[in-house]
């Protein structure tokens, strides 16, 4: 007898089980293609073992009597009347080759088997973590201009000026010389988003408490 070649092996397995399980002749040719082993393509077990079997069809009707009596493989007998895109998908989306375990982990879909059968898999847009942080503002107590808050770190953080400030009564005041460290009356950081039209507002009111400081020191003096 003639030694078949690995292509009528694989030609015999598909037709074999295509005729014991319902699924279509091409279903059947690139799943047994996608698994090796001569007459048990799918990899029947017995024990820790693959198991050895005579002919194809032999090896065809052990995987046909799996799929058929258990539960795991219900998908697989559900796609039988489908098309053989939709029985494919079923086999990528059964535990066959990664176990019920290793199939959750990857999402349900086998992608082994999705890549070799060429289907998309399907995906969800995981949530996004990366929230634009913003800077809070609350109005400054007591007499002065600006609002007090501090702009938090991270992409998209907003960008802060900060507002120089006058205290009243003969205190100098207390912004540094490159305009990056300020105190407002209360005595807390004052800060204005940049492009803001508090911004502009909080320059002009600071200018008039400027003058209006020099003016009173005159008063005084």
């Amino acid at each position: 007898m003639t030694a078949l070649t690995p292509v009528q092996r694989l030609d015999q397995f598909a037709r074999a089980l295509s005729a014991d399980t319902g699924l279509s002749y091409d279903a059947s040719y690139l799943w047994a293609k996608a698994e090796v082993g001569a007459n048990n393509n799918l990899g029947i077990m017995v024990g820790a073992r693959p198991a050895a079997y005579p002919t194809p069809a032999a090896g065809a009707a052990a995987a046909a009597a799996l799929i058929d009596s258990s539960p795991l493989y219900a998908g697989i007998r559900a796609s039988t009347s489908g098309s053989t895109h939709a029985q494919l998908t079923a086999i990528a989306q059964s535990p066959w080759h990664l176990g019920p375990t290793g199939l959750s982990r990857v999402g349900g879909t086998d992608p082994y088997y999705a890549k070799v059968f060429g289907l998309t898999l399907g995906s969800k847009a995981a949530p996004s973590t990366n929230k634009t942080p913003r800077a809070t503002a609350t109005p400054a107590p007591g007499i002065g201009v600006g609002v007090s808050g501090q702009a938090t770190s991270g992409q998209g953080a907003a960008s802060v000026i900060v507002v120089p400030s006058v205290m009243v009564g003969g205190v100098p005041s207390s912004a540094s010389s490159g305009g990056t460290a300020a105190q407002s009356v209360s005595g807390t950081p004052a800060a204005v988003p940049t492009g803001s039209p508090l911004a502009a507002v909080a320059a002009i009111g600071v200018l008039f408490l400027i003058v209006l400081t020099v003016k009173l020191r005159g008063m005084t003096a």
